[in-house]
């Protein structure tokens, strides 16, 4: 596929950028550029960082983020020059899809954590009276398990510390050692990370309910 192509390969980074920005479009130039040229650098992404079931198919992004604003990025690298270009468009890549995913992973997901008010807020409704209409929270909460309903019941809408609440939430913890055996280091360790798991699963159920 590629021997009709070895012109592009003898072009150095300052040609095929120049190539890339200027002039009428080039399809096989692109084609050379983005499958061939960027291939180990796609590779990386799609296997470590925005996973997907190959690099081909996160081509279109990486072409739109190259591509956008009139090819900002390369001509970026053209008025810098300070790197090789697979190095400043590895670095660039990276940059771009990390934001992306986490971006999508925030978007994508309703997530509360205790501290946060808008969470305290919504749980507070948990103690509300029965009379009141139902909130989403409130239908999520339901479906959890006692142990899980124990621990946000505990810990975030009454608020008790965890050295307060952890007797009652002992119980439901699998360990070795007794609540009297075990260390106040392991036992805040490990209800804090029940309690990180509680709030996970009332967001996965808040995200069945709200879908």
């Amino acid at each position: 596929m590629w021997e009709s192509k070895h012109k592009y390969e003898n072009l150095s980074d300052e040609e095929l950028v120049e190539q890339l920005t200027t002039g009428p479009v080039d399809n096989r130039l692109h084609e050379y550029f983005f499958y061939k040229k960027c291939f180990n650098l796609l590779y990386f992404i799609s296997s470590n960082i925005y996973k997907c079931e190959n690099s081909n198919s996160i081509i279109g992004e990486f072409y739109e983020f190259i591509s956008d604003n009139d090819w900002y990025v390369l001509r970026s690298w053209r008025r810098k020059n300070n790197s090789s270009l697979s190095n400043y468009l590895t670095t660039c890549a990276v940059n771009y899809f990390i934001r992306k995913t986490n971006k999508e992973k925030k978007r994508n997901s309703i997530e509360f954590i205790p501290s946060d008010p808008e969470f305290i807020n919504a749980m507070d409704h948990l103690i509300a009276d029965e009379a009141t209409e139902q909130l989403p929270v409130w239908e999520a909460f339901n479906k959890l398990d006692e142990r899980n309903q124990t621990i946000l019941q505990l810990l975030v809408i009454e608020g008790k510390s965890v050295m307060i609440a952890a007797p009652a939430i002992w119980k439901y913890i699998k360990s070795e050692k007794s609540y009297e055996e075990a260390s106040e280091k392991k036992i805040q360790s490990t209800i804090a990370m029940a309690k990180s798991r509680a709030i996970l699963s009332l967001t996965k159920e808040l995200k069945k309910i709200l879908n």
